[in-house]
């Protein structure tokens, strides 16, 4: 089964990002030095920010192509 595949397939995006971003956090967090704690909150802070951007985006995504699924958004392409 591929990505392309699945019905809710920018809802898994966003929740891998999502994922991916508590990673770093947790990396960060159970080392022992401070400045890569540090870095993890910047990093952290950062994916907020673009995961806000990237979710307005997907919602107007989702607004025009009335679907959550990425064939639908190419297909639609196709027609403009």
């Amino acid at each position: 089964m591929s990505i392309f595949e699945l019905e809710y397939n920018l809802v898994f995006a966003s929740i891998l990002s999502i994922f991916f971003g508590f990673c770093i956090v947790f990396t960060g967090y159970f080392s022992k030095s401070k400045y890569a704690f540090l870095a993890s909150v910047r990093c952290l802070l950062l994916t907020i920010n673009l995961e806000l951007f990237l979710g307005f985006f997907m919602l107007i995504v989702v607004y025009f192509s009335e679907s959550f699924c990425f064939s639908t958004f190419v297909v639609l392409q196709e027609t403009f």
